[in-house]
């Protein structure tokens, strides 16, 4: 993400946050964890950030070569420090 963003600019000014992931395979689960957020413009370790990231989208295999090129794109890293966090698995059950 940019520093620049309307997302950046906002977690700025309200640094409060949410982070929301389900799995819709039977029996259901899900994860929310809420906190702050702080951002972090061209950290040291944005290239292994943004490798990690890349890795998930197009494989091991690719990764480097998207993360370097999402460095170039991006500068801004979002760290997420839970205060609250609920989860539930096999909500179908």
């Amino acid at each position: 993400m940019s520093h620049s963003s309307v997302k950046a600019r906002n977690l700025a000014r309200d640094p409060r946050a949410a982070v929301a992931v389900d799995d819709e395979a039977f029996p259901y689960a899900f994860v929310t964890v809420r906190g702050t957020v702080r951002l972090a413009v061209r950290p040291d370790d944005l290239l292994l950030w943004t490798t990690r990231i890349a890795a998930c989208y197009v494989g091991a295999d690719r990764a480097r070569e998207y993360g370097e090129r999402n460095e170039q794109i991006d500068d801004c890293v979002v760290r997420l420090m839970p205060e609250r966090i609920l989860a539930r698995a096999d909500v179908a059950l």
